[in-house]
């Protein structure tokens, strides 16, 4: 989803040249998105073997314990990205253009695509454990 999402957005923003410079700021955004779903998933993992809570409820608690987190890598690595564009030019500034595009899209797919998936996947799963392939301590 993060790829196309991205590829969309280069394609509708006018003047991007995708440079050696472009591709390194999609690939450092999406392994940006990658690391924050992973944090995300720890916060589940650990709610459900380290309390009593059902899937669901672990779900709801993992993701807003994760929120904070998330949310403070993103706006810094977007401040980042405004900077970059401001200050520089040439094959940084295409960095830049694409890093800022990566992390509002890895904003979205961390917080509202993720959560949204959870919802639809996890009734189909009849909130099974086994689904997150943990078993509780004993």
């Amino acid at each position: 989803t993060f790829i196309l999402l991205e590829i969309l957005m280069l394609i509708a923003v006018p003047g991007i040249k995708l440079s050696l410079g472009g591709v390194a700021g999609i690939i450092l955004s999406l392994v940006l998105t990658g690391i924050s779903l992973a944090y995300t998933a720890d916060n589940i993992k650990k709610e459900f073997v380290n309390t009593e809570k059902t899937v669901k409820a672990a779900v709801k608690k993992g993701f807003k314990d994760s929120l904070m987190g998330v949310l403070n890598t993103f706006i810094v690595s977007g401040i980042v990205a405004v900077l970059l564009l401001i200050f520089t030019i040439g094959t940084v500034k295409c960095f830049a253009i694409t890093f800022g595009i990566g992390v509002v899209l890895g904003l979205l797919t961390s917080l509202v695509f993720s959560r949204m998936f959870s919802a639809l996947i996890l009734p189909l799963t009849n909130y099974n454990e086994k689904f997150f392939g943990v078993k509780r301590g004993e």
